[in-house]
């Protein structure tokens, strides 16, 4: 049901919609929407919870493909800025802009969800790193500044909206972090 209004979302300027607006735009009527959904904060956490799963599962399945560990690190930065998860990212905006405002824990508890999903992901691959003798053992004390890393990337990356910028930003930091964490022999 919630996909149905992604459209309006993408749209539509947040503070301008309501539940009576997302129906109409969506094609659905408001009473269905409403049993549901409570409001429109609701409909953006269950998109937000849907985009965050489709794009985790598609990162993971290509991270699996690469060879290297670095390679795999730096999928891990750059999957989000490839064109099919454009939504996702605008969706993604939105929810975490709401979240510093909604009363209501679950959108705090989702972002705390997804950061710990991120810190999960990217001990594992330093861990890795690390076990195949490529990567210095102190490189475990900066997985947290690598996840806050990310994120600083992510809302950048909607300030300037250069993806080629970006991506060249991303790619020149994890060289110089890579620089930092090998292991010479």
């Amino acid at each position: 049901m919630a996909l149905s209004c992604l459209d309006t979302f993408l749209k539509t300027n947040y503070q301008d919609l309501t539940v009576t607006s997302l129906a109409k735009q969506s094609n659905i009527a408001k009473g269905t929407l409403y049993e549901y959904f409570k409001n429109k904060e609701d409909i953006i956490l269950q998109l937000t919870e849907g985009l965050y799963e489709q794009w985790k599962e598609k990162t993971l399945k290509e991270i699996k493909r690469k060879k290297s560990i670095k390679t795999k690190i730096e999928c891990f930065f750059t999957t989000i800025y490839k064109k099919e998860f454009e939504e996702y990212r605008i969706i993604l905006n939105i929810f975490a802009g709401l979240s510093h405002y909604e009363k209501d824990k679950t959108f705090k508890n989702f972002l705390e969800k997804i950061y710990k999903e991120h810190l999960e992901t990217i001990n594992f691959l330093i861990e890795e790193g690390i076990k195949d003798k490529l990567f210095i053992e102190e490189a475990r004390n900066l997985t947290k500044g690598l996840v806050n890393v990310s994120i600083g990337f992510f809302h950048t990356f909607r300030i300037n909206q250069k993806e080629k910028t970006s991506l060249d930003e991303i790619k020149s930091f994890l060289k110089n972090f890579f620089l930092t964490i090998e292991k010479t022999n």
